[in-house]
This record gives C-alpha cells, structure tokens and sequence, in this order.
C-alpha cells in the first residue's frame, strides 16, 4: 500500500510539474494490467480485468461477455495495482494525454469524443489494442482498441453496471451523415409505426440533435415501455407511440433485422443457422438457401443493402437450394 501511494504521488508530481516522463505510468500499467491483454479497475474485484476483442476471447476464462461492442470481463492473477475510471472533463483535457501500453507510451491530443457505440474517440497517436488513454497515471480515460481508436469511461461503466448485454431498439436505423433521417425499418418489429424518410425530431420529450443522442437514448429505453416519439413525415408533424424492444444484431454484431430470429446468414446471404418458431414465409428456410432477390431486385452483399430491401410492407424473396430457384413471400 505504501508503494503505491508513492508511485501515485510520484505520477501526479511528473504529471504537474509538467515533465511528462511517462515511463512511471507505463511501469504502472505493467503491474495493473494482463501482459495477454486486459486491464485491472477498481471497481472490478481483483483478479478480474477488462478487455476488448472483436471476436470472444480464447485466451482467459471469460466471466461476462457483450459481443455487441466487444468487451468482455477475464478472469486472472490478481494484479498489483488497478485503474480509476474518469470522464473525459473540462479538467481532464486540459492536461497532455498519453496512449499506454506494454510497448511503450505516447503523449498526443484528443482528435474526437466518442459517437456512439462503435464510433469511437480518436488519439492522435497509434496505439496498441488494451491499453489504455490518461494524464494521470493511475487513471484511466479510456480503453484502446488499436489504431488511433479507443472506448471511453462512459461506455465501459455501461457495459460493467448491465448483468447481461441490452440494447433498446425501436425499428429503425438512421442514413449515415444524412440528419436524423430513417433510413431502414424493421419489418419484424411489431407494430412498427416507421417509414423510410421519416425525420427523428424528439423521443419522450427529449429533443434529439445528432445520432450519437439517438444511440444513447434508445439504447437506454427501458425493455417493453412506450416510447413517444415526434417525427415529421411528408412536411408534417406528428407523434407515433412504439413498445419498445431490445437489439439483435449491430454495432459489431452483424444486422440484416433476421437475427430476431436467430437467422444468420453469411457473406454470400447463405443461411447458416434457423431459429425455431420461425414466422409464416421465414419457416420455409433451410440451411444452405441462399437469398439471391428481395422483391425481384438483386441486392448488394451487405446488411445495410439487405436491410433497404427488407424495409418495405410486402418482401418476397427469391431463394436457391440446391441450384432450384423459387420465391418465398414473407408478408
């Protein structure tokens, strides 16, 4: 304890005096870290660390896993010291920053705040995938992922305050850099009061001005409750009501609004695993089908052209099995 009490003091003492000698905060990541990757925080009991990974880790027992940002709980030795989270404040960015890892450690600037879920903050410096981003070394600002990206607190507290991953979702999906615009609708979603073209103006009285509000917020709606949500369609203002549900693909999950159903299709929109229960249309499935036309126009190979094309009151899909084509109307 008195240890660390002076490498703290020493830190804060480097950090203020403005010699921004990083060597102590990496020699202090080292023993708050897992060298296989992961990261120790206070708020976590000892012997358990946080870490990012786009694909589920094989390396370390995994006590809680989300898949859909890619962060996940391992179990290891416990560690000599652990990370404080702290916001990126007014405070924090006004001290130089620094992206740490077993490899080294840079100093650079904050280029952006964090988006949404996968629309990270960015350094201006490259880092290496579990490190982390401070200003003082027993402080952590945010998680790397690699590249110039990384995860802020506000992010990772989420992930470790849910028992299980949950996302809310009301039926749509935005057009990118294009307003608040709905560019796709879930056509499974029950009741879905959506169209394409509608303009996202207020959800539950809480005005929404970029898409990173849009995230939050519904991701935050709490599961089956009533969203009230202001729209304007065809010039027009109006209200819809929407029972909220949860997320079944996104972010790094793929999302063709099949997954509901545990349909997973691959990059070829070959069906490679059926649910059960499957809805009228959606039951005559088979894996190995492959969806070649969606309402007798050829799609691109990927979830948002696939999401487009499924965004509409009637879908009828032609499908190939066993080189024999055949249609299948899905509503």
């Amino acid at each position: 304890m008195i240890i660390y009490r002076i490498l703290i003091a020493l830190c804060v003492n480097v950090i203020l005096l403005g010699a921004y000698d990083f060597k102590h905060c990496q020699a202090f990541y080292k023993q708050a870290s897992l060298k296989s990757g992961g990261v120790a925080l206070k708020v976590l009991p000892k012997g358990v660390y946080l870490y990012y990974s786009k694909t589920y880790p094989k390396h370390a027992k995994v006590l809680k896993s989300d898949p859909f940002i890619g962060l996940y709980l391992l179990q290891g030795e416990p560690s000599k010291f652990a990370y404080e989270m702290r916001a990126l404040d007014k405070m924090a960015l006004e001290r130089v920053m620094v992206g740490i890892s077993y490899y080294g450690a840079k100093s650079g600037d904050l280029v952006a705040l964090q988006q949404d879920y996968t629309n990270y903050a960015r350094f201006s410096q490259p880092t290496e995938p579990n490190g982390v981003i401070s200003n003082i070394c027993y402080q952590m600002l945010g998680l790397t992922i690699g590249g110039t990206s990384f995860i802020q607190t506000r992010y990772i507290k989420r992930f470790l305050n849910q028992k299980k991953p949950y996302y809310g979702d009301i039926g749509v999906r935005l057009k990118e850099n294009k307003g608040l615009i709905v560019g796709q609708f879930d056509p499974f979603f029950t009741h879905n009061p959506f169209k394409k073209g509608d303009e996202i103006i207020s959800i539950n009285k809480h005005a929404i001005k970029t898409h990173a509000q849009f995230a939050w917020i519904v991701s935050n709606l709490k599961y089956h409750s009533l969203a009230r949500v202001v729209i304007r369609r065809n010039k027009r203002i109006k209200e819809v009501v929407v029972r909220v549900n949860r997320r079944y693909g996104g972010f790094l999950l793929k999302d063709t609004f099949l997954e509901r159903y545990h349909i997973k299709l691959d990059k070829d929109f070959i069906v490679v695993a059926l649910g059960k229960n499957l809805p009228k249309g959606l039951n005559l499935l088979r894996i190995g089908d492959k969806i070649l036309w969606v309402n007798r126009h050829k799609i691109a190979l990927n979830d948002k052209a696939l999401r487009e094309a499924l965004s509409s009151e009637k879908i009828e899909l032609l499908v190939s099995r066993n080189r024999f084509e055949f249609y299948l109307k899905i509503r």
